[in-house]
């Protein structure tokens, strides 16, 4: 049976069984693949995103009622924000940091 939880202040959620780790309302991330087609909530943006494999995070507009899904190649990089727009991911970005030793 799949749990269907939406709530934007939240860190998890779950989705079509797929967990959502970050909501980010007001960031998106350039460089993302608009999907085919309206989006008339965040619900079916999370959905559509759910059910691809490819889909590390993506970016919905809700002006223009479009998603833009992220690959492995443009889901951890540098947010830049936008009132309108929400980002969320299915995976933990995070940042590295390379020690060198002699």
């Amino acid at each position: 049976m799949y749990r269907q939880l939406l709530k934007i202040t939240t860190f998890t959620i779950l989705y079509d069984a797929v967990k959502i780790i970050a909501v980010d309302k007001g960031f998106y991330i350039p460089g993302g693949t608009q999907l085919y087609g309206k989006f008339l909530s965040l619900k079916r943006c999370m959905k559509a995103c759910a059910l691809a494999p490819s889909c590390f995070s993506a970016d919905y507009n809700p002006w223009l009622r479009k998603c833009y899904q992220h690959s492995n190649y443009t889901a951890c990089n540098t947010r830049k924000s936008h009132s309108q727009f929400v980002h969320f991911s299915k995976v933990p970005c995070s940042k590295f940091s390379v020690v060198h030793t002699v």
